[in-house]
């Protein structure tokens, strides 16, 4: 992979990250490399779709971001019942509690 030697590395990027390029290990430079690549041809596919399925695949993420939180809390608390469970996730993305 060719090392990244200037502000190409992403407009969103990290500047810390992008600053201690020089620092980093061959593997981790590599990585580096790896998700800016990636973030690029991501950015790529979301512009070509359409407004419509931007948003349809916005709503199933947050529809799968629900059911994984949901996952959790049943992990972490089996005796709850469903409806203590909605209620978690919902207080969860209300209040952005973490934890």
């Amino acid at each position: 992979m060719p090392a990244i030697q200037d502000a190409r590395f992403c407009a969103c990027a990290d500047a810390a990250a992008f600053a201690h390029w020089e620092t980093m290990t061959t593997e981790e430079q590599f990585h580096a490399e790896h998700e800016r690549a990636a973030h690029e041809k991501q950015v790529a596919i979301y512009r070509n779709m359409t407004p419509q399925r931007r948003l349809e695949l916005a709503m199933r993420m947050n529809e799968d971001m629900r059911e994984l939180m949901a996952a959790g809390f049943r992990t972490r608390h089996p005796d709850w019942t469903d409806s203590q469970v909605k209620k978690a996730v919902a207080e969860r993305i209300l209040y952005a509690q973490t934890g």
